[in-house]
Formats: structure tokens, C-alpha cells, sequence
């Protein structure tokens, strides 16, 4: 499942290190299928567990995947579309706890990737993207304003609706500025 997540399954980037370049998508494409299997969301696949537990319990792993996600919704640059990260808006959700919120509070890169995540949600669509976007961007902010959020990401939420400015996915390691949600 961390091969199926990964952004650099594009059929454009190199694995880190070399200059061999990986098929586009880890799985040929059923990339959801499977997690939706894995997951127990397959008619069926409910029973299916390995030692008392789910075939694969996603909760709390889209901490590093952030800038993927912003790059996905932007659509500009090369991504994986199979990556089963576009896939986990609930079970993301159901991770927002305590612990989730002292990992955001307590790492700054996370925050920073985060926060230009949830304002990309907030204002999608920008400029001619595609509709498994605007789904997605639909179905995440259904979640983040039906729900009780805990701080920080109560107030994250709550700025990020109402941030207008540039969104510069670059910023936080200092390289040359990249905007989201822009038209080139």
C-alpha cells in the first residue's frame, strides 16, 4: 500500500537516486480497487482480517503526503493518478484525534504542507481540472465543516476558508516560489 500512495509512480520521475523511471501507477491502475478491498469496502471483504485486524488500517498516514496531494489537486506538474491517497478522505477524517493534532502542533513541515492542503480544498476548483478533483474537494469539505475539529485544525479550517492570498507550495524549504491554484 505505501508503493500504491507513492507520487513518483508519474511515468516522469526517476526513482530517488537513479535515473530508472517507474511505470505509471504502482498496480496498472486498480490501485482502488485493492485498497477498497484491503479496507473492507468490497461487498465481502469485510471478513477478511489478519490477526484481528483489517487488512490495512490507513488511519494517520497522510501526514507526508500533504505536498503530493497539493500537487495532485493542482495538476500542473507530473503525479501518480492512482495513488490511493485520492482515495482516503474518510478514513483521514476519523484520524483527526488528539495525537494527530500533537503531530501537527509539534511539526512544522506538516503544518506548513497542511496548511496550503487545506487551502487548496477550500477554494478548489481553480482553472479546468478535472472532476475526480472537484469530488474529492467536495467530499473533504463536507467532512472538515460537518464535524467537530480539534485545534489546530479547527482554526486552520477556519482560516484557510476565508485565505484569499497565493499559495506557495515552495515557501517552507525556500526554493523558487510555486503557486497552486493558478492558470500558468
Amino acid at each position: 500500500m505505501q508503493f500504491a500512495a507513492a507520487s513518483y509512480f508519474d511515468g516522469v520521475t526517476p526513482f530517488y537516486g537513479t535515473t530508472t523511471v517507474p511505470p505509471l501507477g504502482f498496480m496498472g491502475g486498480i490501485e482502488k480497487k485493492i485498497y477498497d478491498f484491503m479496507v473492507g469496502k468490497t461487498p465481502g471483504s469485510e471478513h477478511f482480517f489478519y490477526q484481528g485486524k483489517r487488512l490495512f488500517e490507513p488511519s494517520g498516514r497522510l501526514a507526508g503526503c500533504y505536498k503530493e496531494l497539493c500537487i495532485w489537486l493542482d495538476g500542473k506538474l507530473p503525479h501518480n493518478p492512482y495513488s490511493v491517497i485520492y482515495y482516503m478522505n474518510d478514513v483521514w477524517f476519523v484520524s483527526l484525534t488528539d495525537k494527530y493534532m500533537d503531530l501537527i502542533s509539534s511539526d512544522a513541515g506538516v503544518r506548513f504542507y497542511l496548511d496550503c492542503y487545506l487551502k487548496l480544498i477550500a477554494r478548489y476548483p481553480c482553472g479546468d481540472l478535472k472532476s475526480q478533483r472537484q469530488k474529492y474537494c467536495d467530499e473533504l469539505r463536507g467532512l472538515l465543516n460537518s464535524g467537530m475539529l480539534l485545534e489546530p485544525m479547527k482554526t486552520m479550517w477556519l482560516e484557510a476558508k476565508i485565505y484569499s492570498g497565493p499559495i506557495d507550495l515552495n515557501a517552507y524549504m525556500k526554493d523558487d516560489p510555486y503557486f497552486l491554484g493558478v492558470a500558468d
